[in-house]
């Protein structure tokens, strides 16, 4: 079988490959892709040789080829320039002198699939490094290519792999200004990481790398891991430009209103990604810096209002409920001074102030709060808006702790109807809306219905903000309990009715058929059997891991015609971490925990 030869290029030969573009394509070589680039120049130099461009640029300067030192993934279809720029600017940071590049294209077309998952994988964590260079930043092309997605998983599924990511410069630039403008921007990107949709040139190509993904760690394993790496370096990312920032900002050392007010908001917004992802302290702190400029600045107190309704939910999410009241009282006080009395602003002061009562225990307050809030907005901008859902999970949230479950149920439906028309159903402010309807069913005492909701709204954390998040944790508690508490009482866990997107917020339709009850099988034994081979386990992987072996085990007794071998497999991997448990829930009593209002919370 063909081996991989791990060599690669010095920065030195990739500026000498610029210059040959420059000089040979002088008006469009900034537009050439990676495929034009090497239809171009590669393909004729090493035609009549037939050999690999690599050779003949060994020909031309034997300094210039050696042991690859880092591997680049990324896709054809991408600008050559900014690939090769983004390969010296990272080339300058590591302070080396080598960088490896994709080998010919023909070289590796026939190769069985074996060769793909046993040398060309040895041969990436033979090189170490991993580069992967992203473009656009916000819908970056590898994440839906299947050749980037196999280079990305060769590298993440190996511990001594380390993966590095980079944008070409414009595109950080672009981050930049749109992380200035919404830390939404980062959030809804990483919404949209599903390997299983990615593409490929060849159907044999796409074929042979899900076969393989699906015969290790599966589609959503894999999903979780980039979205985790993406997160990482986001924060990374963000954090470097707030410093870069302050850092101009001290050497111009001069009294720039406009300037201080877009660092402001520069702080503001990357303190709001630090929060979403769960990184309160390090959220506040970027937070507290933001309204410290916007407090020396004249004719900014909407501003300043919208920096203290963040600090107020992001204590609010830390458990600070008195800090929170504190940021709230002031928001509100503020737009009531500066808004007109029907000015949506102002109903989301008064939300937040219901969101701190509640959470505080003083459900009359956040209901008197919440009613106020609710006037203002279906007034100004009716039901079908974001925010109007979201008072509309929080209200049914209060009725919840007063256990009028009727009125929570019906409040959180019409929250629920709203997020999948507006958000879809695998939005993390959706998952809270199901999270909430089971607890109200919960409480009531239909665990049935309860952990259908639970588990739908934990498939969805899971994915999209990962094991460790606080929300995947609490809805990962509410499914093991509800689904303990079923058994134990003797109730079969039922279909979920959620609204469809169509009809939202008030007609329903009924989430079943068989497609979808195999792809969550399958998706949850995939999950099983990657939560139980982490070593050692924490208490949520734990958790997890006996919850959803219990699912299986029960799918597989409904379900005559099911292969038992895995569901053993699963069964005997969450019996052993149980084994190795100090937390199992044993006959605890059923205690549901309120997913609360989103981190982002409501401007």
């Amino acid at each position: 079988m063909a081996a991989m030869e791990a060599v690669g290029v010095s920065s030195g030969a990739i500026e000498r490959f610029v210059q040959t573009l420059q000089q040979q394509f002088p008006e469009t070589y900034k537009e050439m892709t990676t495929q034009e680039a090497c239809t171009s120049i590669v393909v004729p130099r090493t035609k009549d040789s037939q050999c690999a461009y690599i050779d003949v640029m060994r020909e031309e300067n034997k300094d210039n080829v050696g042991r690859a030192t880092v591997f680049v993934s990324h896709a054809w279809r991408y600008k050559i320039v900014d690939v090769l720029t983004t390969l010296l600017e990272f080339a300058a940071e590591e302070g080396q002198s080598g960088s490896s590049k994709t080998q010919h294209v023909n070289v590796t077309a026939n190769l069985p699939q074996d060769w793909w998952s046993t040398t060309f994988k040895k041969s990436i964590r033979q090189i170490g490094k991993v580069l992967l260079v992203l473009t656009p930043w916000n819908d970056p092309v590898p994440l839906t290519r299947a050749w980037c997605l196999w280079e990305i998983f060769c590298s993440i599924s190996q511990a001594d792999v380390d993966l590095q990511i980079r944008l070409p410069s414009q595109q950080r630039h672009a981050l930049r200004d749109a992380i200035t403008e919404t830390h939404t921007a980062v959030t809804n990107m990483l919404v949209e990481v599903q390997a299983e949709k990615a593409e490929a040139w060849k159907k044999e190509d796409k074929d042979m790398i899900f076969r393989a993904i699906q015969s290790t760690v599966g589609f959503t394993a894999l999903n979780r891991a980039v979205k985790d790496r993406m997160r990482a370096w986001c924060l990374r990312t963000v954090d470097a430009f707030v410093t870069a920032h302050q850092q101009q900002r001290e050497d111009a050392n001069r009294d720039d209103t406009w300037a201080a007010a877009k660092f402001a908001q520069l702080c503001h917004q990357t303190g709001m990604v630090m929060v979403t992802f769960g990184e309160l302290d390090r959220g506040i702190m970027h937070l507290t810096k933001a309204l410290d400029v916007v407090s020396g600045l004249k004719d900014q107190q909407l501003l300043a209002s919208t920096i203290h309704t963040s600090l107020g939910n992001a204590y609010n999410s830390k458990g600070a409920f008195d800090r929170a009241l504190e940021h709230h009282s002031i928001v509100l006080q503020l737009r009531r001074e500066l808004l007109p009395a029907r000015d949506p602003r102002i109903a989301a002061a008064h939300n937040n102030l219901a969101n701190a009562s509640a959470n505080k225990g003083n459900n009359a307050s956040a209901i008197d709060h919440f009613t106020q809030a609710l006037d203002i907005q279906l007034a100004a901008v009716g039901e079908r808006d974001p925010n109007t859902a979201a008072m509309y999970n929080d209200l049914g949230n209060v009725y919840n702790n007063c256990r009028d479950y009727a009125r929570a149920i019906a409040c959180l439906n019409k929250a629920l109807g709203t997020r999948i028309a507006l958000l879809g159903e695998h939005h993390p402010e959706t998952a809270v809306t199901l999270n909430n309807i089971g607890r109200s069913f919960g409480e009531m005492g239909e665990h049935g219905k309860a952990a259908g909701y639970f588990q739908l709204a934990l498939e969805c954390f899971l994915t999209v903000l990962g094991p460790n998040h606080s929300r995947t944790q609490q809805a990962a508690h509410n499914a093991a309990m509800s689904r303990q508490m079923a058994l134990a009482h003797g109730m079969p866990v039922t279909p979920v009715t959620i609204p469809t997107a169509a009809h939202a917020p008030t007609s329903t339709a009924k989430r079943t058929g068989t497609s979808s009850h195999n792809s969550n099988t399958q998706a949850q034994s995939l999950l099983v059997r990657f939560l139980a081979a982490v070593s050692p386990p924490t208490p949520q992987q734990q958790l997890l891991v006996r919850f959803l072996a219990k699912t299986l085990s029960t799918r597989a007794s409904q379900d005559p015609g099911a292969d038992p071998g895995p569901t053993s497999r699963f069964h005997e991997a969450a019996k052993h971490q149980q084994e190795h448990s100090d937390d199992s829930p044993g006959d605890e009593e059923d205690q549901h925990v309120p997913v609360r209002k989103g981190c982002c919370g409501m401007q």
